[in-house]
């Protein structure tokens, strides 16, 4: 079972490739290192917006809700025109100003004993000719979106064992989980 970015969706953030990276624009929670749901990413020739949101896919023979990164173009020039943004949070930009060099999707692998594997993408890392940025989910039923600059490092900064810890439950079952990172 695969659970993340469809074909389309991974055009549309290769296509960042090349172009100039003004700014990222949502709802940060800077204590927190996260934004809510909603996060669009602004280059000079357009802008893409990248959500992660409840989703109900087919799941171990029942439907199951959980949350899934997805990315579009946008449709809109004002991001509050598009999302309902919290206003608990201040939308602000994080001005970057930087071309891009590559883009990567994190992807976890979760092989469980007796249980189709799961494919799920966790996370994009936007790498420009300075830094880069990571923006990676932590939990199938989180919503935020959680960022880290200048350490691409998802393996430390969501360490396997928490997830191991959620797929086990309490119970003694045989589940492994691996990671790898694909140059789009």
């Amino acid at each position: 079972m695969f659970i993340g970015f469809n074909d389309e969706m991974k055009k549309i953030l290769k296509s960042l490739v090349g172009k100039k990276l003004l700014n990222f624009e949502g709802d940060f929670e800077e204590k927190w290192n996260r934004v809510y749901s909603y996060l669009r990413i602004n280059t000079n020739d357009g802008s893409i917006d990248l959500t992660n949101e409840e989703s109900y896919i087919d799941f171990i023979e029942e439907k199951e809700d959980v949350t899934c990164l997805k990315c579009q173009t946008s449709k809109f020039n004002n991001i509050k025109d598009e999302f309902k943004l919290s206003s608990k949070y201040v939308s602000s930009n994080i001005i970057i100003n930087d071309v891009v060099k590559e883009i990567n999707i994190i992807t976890e692998i979760i092989i469980k004993e007796g249980a189709e594997n799961i494919e799920y993408d966790k996370g994009i890392e936007i790498v420009t000719e300075n830094h880069s940025y990571l923006f990676y989910t932590k939990s199938w039923f989180d919503e935020y979106i959680y960022y880290s600059f200048d350490n691409n490092r998802y393996d430390e900064l969501y360490p396997i064992d928490e997830d191991l810890k959620v797929w086990k439950n309490g119970e003694n079952v045989n589940v492994k989980i691996e990671r790898k990172k694909e140059l789009l």
